[in-house]
């Protein structure tokens, strides 16, 4: 967090809070991509990815994060965190 810019910084509590309302798992902010985990309504953690990721890491992210959240937990579910 320390490496991101001020601009970025202050959109991101707005955008976690957005996507928790949207329950959006993965979304936009300042052209970097953010993942934003809850526990009974707070805001427990923030996965913020590098703006040049490409296409095949953000959909093994986004897997990854949809079997997390319903409970999957498959062999192919933790080879996209290894790999990541």
């Amino acid at each position: 967090m320390r490496d991101l810019k001020q601009g970025v910084l202050a959109a991101i509590l707005p955008a976690a809070v957005k996507s928790l309302e949207d329950g959006a798992s993965v979304i936009p902010v300042s052209g970097r991509w953010l993942s934003a985990v809850f526990y009974r309504g707070k805001l427990r953690l923030l996965f913020v990815l590098s703006p040049d990721v490409d296409r095949q890491r953000l959909r093994g992210w986004r897997r990854t994060l949809t079997a997390w959240q319903t409970g999957s937990s498959t062999v192919e579910c933790v080879g996209h965190v290894r790999a990541g």
